[in-house]
């Protein structure tokens, strides 16, 4: 058995839960292959979730691998993998790349379309609805995919997002639903229920959530807590019944051991059980922004969006916060204008969501990564020459690039300290680093830790703006305004990343990202 073979294998043996097998598995690989064997342990590190551990080994294998693409399309897949758990779907994207081009060199067609169905995750996940839509299109048409299944789940998604819940049923029809796959057939159903509430069959939307919430409940998945949140939201909004109390509970006891998407969705199942408006409109808009640092963009967009509504219907000034969070995301959904609940209220309110509603100047951090690098925090410049640890410096940089500007603490150390092991003394170095940025920039509290993680508040960046710019001209249909979004956003990336940071692994993933987006711009002419 060749070493890709065992790398196939130990994963088999991972995925059944064969435990001790596994661990005789990766000892005999590395016995006799030291490089596949420590793949082999960074992929099961990987779909363990112990992210960071994964990327710290797996990139001190990048140079092991550089003549072996056998073993450099496992490794590429198993750190996108690690780093879109975390939510870091630019870098992710950068591997998931690698991982194709690694494929079609040695004519894997099982890594190829494996790369491609993650790519097409990694474009739904950052909200890149059209061009999707018509890759996945072209792909169906072509015949070209091993298996369409998960194209096809994704394509309905799309269709709902598109508002068109005739196409989305005709698509979920479409779709055979193998014994291994029953998640996404839980799944299909929740996206019948959208489609049936976009025609106004509340009952029937109904009773679509409901079998899907029973569906996961009993797959144990954490991911009931999404098509719970759903049927509730409807009913709140429709009057329906609402799902039995005994298996919404259920539900949040499954969603509060998952990640960051699951935790959001409990808090919007807790909005939605709230008897007071005010309340529930609070914490809808928290869970709103919790669904986006997870990057369920479709989710983060509804709950902000029933958030606004629910306070402007009881007078709360939470209003305009709801209005400020879902400025971004609006001209993505508009689909969503045809849903027979909120579609009015949407109409209402789509002048001022599309207006910026907040300037750069209104942020406490603008940070300037194109070209030269200028941080400013309440308007006054940072002066990093002052900083005695560049750590610091460093580490700043990383959670300005990163998404949603947070990093994982055991990350951010691994990032900073690549060959050293995390534990209680090492950390102290971490802690000092944070010290001293929280010192610099004046202000301690736009540096907050939660939970596990280090998350920078309030911040604009002008990569952040270019992303936008990008994503907003391709969603829209308005030649002028496509136009003028083109040129604010050929304006910010004249210069290049960074430019005085060489060396660095962390920024060059983003600068490849960064010079996608660039690309993407000249694409338009």
């Amino acid at each position: 058995m060749d070493p890709v073979q065992q790398i196939k294998l130990g994963m088999e043996l991972f995925r059944a839960g064969r435990t001790r097998e596994l661990a005789e598995c990766i000892r005999k690989l590395k016995a006799s292959d030291p490089v596949a064997g420590a793949v082999l342990e960074v992929s099961v590190l990987a779909f363990r979730f112990q992210s960071p551990e994964a990327i710290r080994k797996g990139t001190r294998l990048l140079s092991a691998v550089a003549g072996r693409p056998e073993l450099a399309g496992p490794l590429f897949n198993s750190l996108g993998t690690a780093y879109s758990i975390m939510g870091e779907i630019e870098t992710s994207e950068n591997y998931f790349l690698r991982y194709l081009e690694a494929s079609e060199a040695i004519g894997d067609e099982e890594g190829v379309f494996r790369a491609r169905m993650n790519l097409f995750h990694s474009k739904f996940c950052r909200g890149e609805y059209d061009s999707l839509y018509r890759e996945i299109k072209e792909a169906l048409r072509r015949g070209t995919l091993l298996d369409d299944y998960y194209a096809r789940y994704l394509l309905a998604l799309l269709e709902v997002i598109r508002g068109e819940p005739e196409r989305v049923l005709r698509t979920l029809d479409s779709i055979k639903h193998p014994p291994d796959k029953r998640f996404y057939y839980f799944g299909s159903l929740e996206i019948r229920g959208l489609a049936m509430r976009l025609m106004g069959r509340f009952d029937e939307a109904m009773d679509s959530y409901r079998k899907s919430v029973e569906g996961m409940v009993s797959l144990g998945t954490a991911y009931a807590a999404f098509p719970c949140a759903k049927a509730l939201e409807l009913s709140r909004l429709s009057g329906l019944p609402s799902p039995p109390s005994d298996l919404v509970k259920v539900c949040i006891g499954l969603a509060n051991k998952g990640s960051w998407g699951e935790r959001a969705a409990a808090v919007a199942i807790s909005a939605f059980l709230a008897a007071d408006d005010w309340e529930s409109a609070r914490l809808l808009l928290e869970a709103a922004e919790g669904y986006r640092r997870a990057y369920h963009l479709f989710e983060a967009f509804t709950s902000g969006l029933t958030a606004a509504h629910i306070a402007w219907r009881s007078d709360n000034p939470i209003f305009l916060k709801a209005l400020r969070f879902l400025a971004p995301l609006a001209p993505i959904y508009r689909g969503f204008g045809k849903d027979p609940l909120l579609g009015g209220f949407l109409a209402d309110v789509y002048p001022l969501l599309t207006r910026d509603s907040k300037n750069t100047e209104e942020h406490s951090i603008r940070a300037y990564l194109i070209g030269d690098m200028r941080v400013l925090v309440e308007g006054k410049e940072v002066a990093f020459r002052t900083w005695r640890r560049k750590k610091a410096v460093k580490a700043l940089v990383y959670l300005l690039l990163s998404p949603k500007h947070r990093l994982p603490k055991d990350h951010l150390f691994y990032l900073l300290w690549p060959k050293r092991r995390y534990d209680e003394r090492s950390r102290e170095g971490l802690y000092a680093a944070i010290y001293t940025i929280r010192k610099n920039i004046g202000k301690p509290d736009l540096l907050t830790a939660r939970h596990d993680f280090y998350q920078l508040e309030d911040v604009w960046t002008d990569l952040d703006e270019l992303e936008s710019l990008v994503r907003r001209a391709e969603a829209t249909n308005e030649p002028s305004e496509k136009e003028a979004l083109l040129r604010r956003a050929r304006e910010l990336a004249k210069d290049e990343l960074l430019p005085e940071i060489i060396d660095d692994r962390y920024v060059e993933e983003y600068r490849q990202y960064y010079n996608r987006l660039r690309e993407r711009l000249t694409g338009y002419g």
